[in-house]
This record gives structure tokens, sequence and C-alpha cells, in this order.
């Protein structure tokens, strides 16, 4: 079990509480040999063997591996080797006898087992298993190209939420999940964007761009590194990147900007859905709907896997006012992912670079833009185990880091963490990123001396001086300098517990109290919401010869006999909506004056028009 972490030259009962594991408590001198499930009777070396200082089970419970459980839940003895209760585990070659762990120390067996068809036997960890004999990827990268498990490749505009890839076999032989992106593009300049959101086990985990070091749990902002369901589902920060990898073998790779790479084992084949198809190794029957039925368009199989979403409008496509990102010249540096004297030359082997060299030159203008491919491209490597040499350059798609930190190619953003302090984590493969000085750790994005490190409570991390409020706010507790305290809290009258921007608190019960309205508006509360509403209205109308009033009163008649703006937002303030009437106004027969014959109303992307005569009927579009 791990030891608590020094803090400053002293122990505090804080410290203990948040390091210890469930039923363990902190010892200054313990016993050296600790009883466990597997000897329950200490063992002659360990007479007169001096303590030590660590966490040990209280009263009741006994040490099974790195648990601390009640005697009735230990394990199983199995060949003179241990195994937890419920462990699955293969004792003799080649995985052909399975054998699993029950109550009462009861191994049951299997001696006609076999792997599975996409599994294969080998030793992992220092443990035989059947293992996933390969690893399927699925990515979106650039303005708007998806890459499927199969190999398929398709371009997809628009801004609206869809499921990358979701178990659809619901047999409960896998387990399930969901991974849903959102694509946000910028009217202005076409930025692309992307939100991944990720379904496992019972949390809902969210990743926005241009957002490291934190991600959101079930609407909480948490920091990284991150452990949930001990251990089942994990995320951290990996150089630029952010990792969030499960106990099933799911690992989503999310770059913060617009970049996200879906990694599956092989016993996922034919089980899957969504965007990056069902995984089967065949191209082309990647484009099934949740039907199952095949559809040749790209545009209605993605429609088939939206995801709607309260507050999301969803734009497909290039109208509607989202201006596509250009098609046409593209940048020359692209050549530098293919050249075989470039700092990628010796990836090439791994991730084949021409497929990445054409999206680069399909990209179109914009330094940002190429950096962003290949960094791309540097990801796919060194998550492949790829080598790739020194590319950035102070002129050159330069990378800012923060205070005492550089940038590096190979980058320690795993073990050289406060939360790391408290338990030695399992590093990936590393990738490029800030990395800190010498002294210094990184605390969540920022790198702090060893002293000013945080807390670790329950898999989460705490920056030292972050007070946080749990429990449905009936906790408020703080971390200083590696003491985390709590203490009883409840809210106040006209206040309620509730979430917002990620953060529980106590919040105003008048919704109003955070709602800021526009100019000449008024908040009221409808249906326990904050509604917006003007403070007074005014009219303009025209009729008759025709005759008008402006909206300030202004009385005049005129006898024009063209097509006229009414009235048309001027889009200065682009939270209104922009709307735009027009009226037609024609010569009356045998007479010098004129009438208004129609008016076309254009809003939220429709026209409606209305004709003299036909009472009770409009036109739209």
């Amino acid at each position: 079990m791990p030891l608590p972490r020094w803090n400053s030259g002293a122990r505090t009962a804080s410290v203990v509480t948040s390091t210890c594991k469930a039923n363990s408590h902190y010892e200054v001198c313990a016993s050296g040999c600790p009883q466990t499930c597997s000897g329950l009777d200490e063992p002659e070396s360990c007479e007169n063997s001096l303590c030590t200082e660590r966490c040990v089970c209280n009263e009741g419970f006994i040490l099974s591996e790195r648990e601390c459980v009640m005697l009735a839940e230990c394990g199983c003895v199995h060949q003179g080797q241990y195994y937890q209760m419920g462990q699955v585990f293969f004792p003799n070659g080649q995985c052909k006898e399975r054998c699993v762990c029950n109550k009462d120390g009861d191994v049951e067996c299997n001696v006609k087992f076999a792997c599975g068809p996409n599994e294969k036997c080998q030793v992992q960890d220092g443990v035989q298993a059947c293992v996933p004999m390969s690893t399927g990827t699925c990515h979106v990268s650039g303005a708007r190209r998806f890459h499927s498990f199969d190999g398929s490749c398709f371009s997809l505009h628009g801004d609206c939420v869809y499921k990358m890839s979701e178990v659809v076999e619901k047999d409960g032989s896998m387990a399930p999940f969901v991974v849903s992106v959102q694509q946000l593009t910028k009217m202005d300049d076409a930025m692309v964007t992307r939100r991944v959101d990720i379904q496992a086990y019972k949390y809902k985990i969210s990743m926005s761009p241009r957002v490291i070091w934190e991600i959101m749990v079930d609407g909480v902002a948490a920091n990284l590194p991150l452990s949930l369901g001990d251990g089942k589902v994990r995320a951290y920060q990996n150089g630029i990147n952010i990792v969030v990898v499960t106990d099933f073998g799911l690992m989503v790779t999310y770059d913060t900007v617009a970049g996200a790479i879906v990694q599956l084992p092989s016993t996922y084949k034919g089980v899957t859905g969504g965007l990056c198809g069902n995984y089967n190794d065949k191209k082309e029957d990647d484009f099934l709907l949740p039907s199952g039925l095949q559809e040749p368009s790209v545009e209605k199989f993605a429609a088939g896997w939206l995801v709607f979403q309260e507050g999301v409008k969803c734009q497909t496509g290039c109208d509607g006012g989202l201006k596509c990102p250009p098609t046409s010249g593209p940048p020359p540096a692209c050549s530098i992912i293919k050249s075989t004297k470039g700092p990628f030359a010796q990836c090439h082997a791994v991730v084949p670079p021409q497929e990445h060299f054409e999206e680069c030159m399909k990209a179109g203008q914009g330094g940002d833009a190429l950096c962003r491919h290949l960094q791309t491209y540097v990801t796919f490597c060194q998550v492949s185990g790829g080598l790739v040499s020194s590319w950035r350059s102070d002129q050159f798609c330069s990378l800012t880091c923060p205070a005492n930190s550089h940038y590096e190619l190979c980058a320690d953003t795993c073990s050289s963490t406060c939360d790391s302090l408290s338990e030695s984590p399992k590093c990936p493969l590393c990738q490029e990123g800030c990395q800190c000085d010498d002294g210094f750790v990184f605390d969540g994005g920022k790198c702090v001396l060893l002293e000013n490190c945080g807390c670790v409570v329950d898999g989460h991390y705490y920056k030292s001086g972050q007070s946080v409020i749990l429990g449905n706010c009936s906790e408020t507790c703080s971390c200083a300098a590696g003491v985390f305290t709590c203490k009883i809290s409840q809210c106040k009258e006209f206040k309620t517990c509730g979430m917002k921007n990620g953060v529980m608190d106590c919040y105003s019960t008048d919704p109003c109290e955070d709602t800021e309205c526009r100019e000449k508006e008024n908040c009221v509360v409808m249906n326990n919401k904050a509604v917006c509403v003007a403070q007074s209205k005014a009219y303009c109308w025209l009729f008759g010869d025709p005759h008008y009033s402006t909206f300030d009163g202004q009385p005049f008649s005129f006898m024009g006999t063209c097509s006229y703006i009414l009235v048309n937002t001027t889009g200065k303030d682009p939270s209104l909506p922009q709307f735009s009437i027009q009226t037609k106004n024609e010569l009356r027969v045998n007479s010098k004056g004129s009438f208004l014959k129609s008016a076309n109303i254009d809003l939220s992307g429709h026209r409606i028009t209305i004709l003299t005569g036909q009472r009770g009927t409009v036109e739209i579009d």
C-alpha cells in the first residue's frame, strides 16, 4: 500500500485520511509483515523485525493484495499462488484452462476453455491471459475529416453532435460505452474545434477545446490526473493531449482543439456503430445506420448518428450562415510530412505519411491549420511508438509553455505531477508538450515546488488553496499544501445546492440573480426559469394608399411602386434574432395611387410571404 506523503517535515491526520485506502488507517510504527489473506500467520522471518510507517488495515479487515477486506472476502490459493475473490486467471500454458476464484476460497476451473476469435494467449504485465490480438483506430482531425476503424475516409461539414462509436450489440458480453463529438465552427473564419464526450460505466466525461489539465465528470470540473471507480476509468494529461482510458481497453486521445483518436481492442470487432463504423475489417459496409441498413450518402449516414442535446443547435452542411473551410491554396510546407530527410522520416514505417499529407494539402491556407496537421501526425507517431525528430522552432509552429516549464519532444506529464507523489502511476508512451523545469512538478497546468502541492482524495486531485463543496453541499472542503480538511455545511435561506459551470455550490433560488439581460429588458421568472422581457413595445405600420407610421410615431405617405425594406436588424447586437421585412407596392388599376401587394418576412432561415387577398394563409419558402 502507498505511504502517505511527507509535507514540510510533518504528518497530519488530514494527509493520512486522504492517502490511505478504504478500511485502513495510518500508523507511524506498524508491523513490517502485515497479516494477509495469503498468509494469516506472521512468518518466522518477521520476528523481531523493525516496524515501519505505513497504512494498515482497520480492525476486522485483512490485506488482500493491495485492498483491505473482511476475512470472509479473502480470495483463493491455487497451486501455491494467491488470487483475489472474483479474479479470473489461467494457471496453465496456452490459456486452455480458465479459473475463477469464488467465495470461501473455492476455485472453479474450465479445462476446455479457448480464447475468443479476436484474442490470443499472452503474458501481459506478468500475468498470462487472453488479450486482444490487435487495436483498431478511428479518428477525426482537421476541418472535417473522419476516418473509420476499417479505413473509410469522409468529410462532414456543419455544427452537430454525432456518435463516433458505441456498442450496438446489447447482449451484455461487452462493456458498453459511447464516444460523441460536436463540431464547433466559428462563422467568421471557418475555424473548426470539437468537444468530445465519453460515457463509460456510470460516468459522463466531457472535454472542451482550449481546456488543458481539466475535464468535466458528470457536470463537475475535475483536475487531472483523475481516477474513477477505483481505476476503472482514468484520465490524464500526456504532453499536449488529454487521454481517457478504461479498464476494458477503450482509449480516447484528445488534442484539446479539434482532433480525437478512438482506440478499441479487437474484442470489439463487429459490435460497434457510429461514424467510426462497425469495425469488422470491411470498408464496404461502414455506412450502416442504427437500423442496420446500409446508406450510401455520407450526409444521410451521419444524420442517422446525430445526438440531440438540449441547448445545442444543429446545422448540417455549409448553408444557414456557416462558412465552410477553403479547399484551395494548400500550404507548401505540407511536404515536410513525407520528406525522407525531414523530422518525421523515422516514423514513416510505423505511420504511412501519404494520407496525412493529402489531408494537409486539402486543408487550405493558414499557419495554424498547417501546425495542427503536423501535430496530429506527430501524435499518431508517438502513440504508435514511432520516432520523431525535433520539428518545432521559435519561428515555426512554436509552442508556448507556462512559467517554470519548457517544451520537450518527449514530455513527462505523468510521473512528474503532484498526484504521482502519493502513488506511482503506470505511464504511457511520452508525447510532445511542456515539461516542468528541474525542482518543479505539475499542479494541474502549472509547475510548482514540491511543498506547494495539493491533495489526493478518492482518486481526485485538488490544488493547494482550492476549496470545493461536496456531498450535495453538506461539506465544505479545502486543500492547503497537502492538507485536506472538511467541515459540515449547509445552504442558507433562499439558496439551494446546485451546479453551475462545473462547480457545485449554494446558489440563489432566484433565477434572475445570475441573469444579465440586455439594455431595456427586465428579468422575470417563468416556470422557475429566468426570462428576459422587453420593457416596452413599439409599432411601425403601413396601410392604404399606402400610409406609413414609424416606430417613433412619425406619419407619412409614399406612392412608390417598388419593393422596399420596411424594417431589418443591423447585426450590431448578435444576441438578437436577425430578421428582415420587405414589402412590395403596386399601382392601383385605373388610379394614380399605389397599394401594398405583398410582404416577405425573412426569419430563422425561412421566408414567410403574405399576399393581399389571401386571408388566413401564408406561403413559406
